[in-house]
């Protein structure tokens, strides 16, 4: 003996489809294309490495004169090495966060990149060259007799 299942719900539901809306496009040359291609490849972004080396090494700096500071008074006979080495320590991290912070910013800070706005200048350039007339792409392609239309 079979019994068939039966479904426990059914759905009823009617989708609207929408078409989409006729939008307008920019038939661009091969060597336009290439051209924006090659301005965002060169695209390069800055290397914050230097300046966060720098940031670090200065931390060390302005703690160990606080150090300094703050053990001045306080320090025995023995411990005058500590003193030394906090003094030894400010002087190396100074030094070390203003090489940083000077290689960060003269070698660098002059790095050649193409910058966003090299590139929208030039998609813009190529906009401006559409401007004159709009056109469909009936109008564009050849038609079903085999002769091209002239744009």
């Amino acid at each position: 003996m079979s019994v068939e299942a039966k479904p426990a719900f059914t759905l009823n539901h009617s989708f609207v489809v929408l078409s989409p809306e006729q939008e307008k496009a920019y038939p661009i040359s091969i060597s336009d294309w290439t051209f924006i291609k090659g301005k965002v490849q060169g695209i390069i972004p800055q290397s914050k490495l230097f300046n966060t080396l720098g940031s670090i090494a200065a931390g060390i700096a302005i703690s160990s004169i606080f150090a300094v500071i703050s053990l001045q008074k306080t320090i025995t006979q023995l411990d005058k090495t500590v003193l030394i080495f906090c003094w030894m320590l400010f002087a190396l991290t100074g030094i070390l966060a203003g090489v940083f912070y000077f290689v960060d910013i003269k070698v660098f800070g002059d790095k050649a990149s193409v910058s966003k706005s090299d590139i929208i200048a030039e998609m813009k350039r190529l906009e401006d060259k559409f401007k004159e007339k709009e056109q469909t792409l009936a109008e564009i392609l050849p038609d079903p007799n085999g002769v091209g239309k002239k744009i």
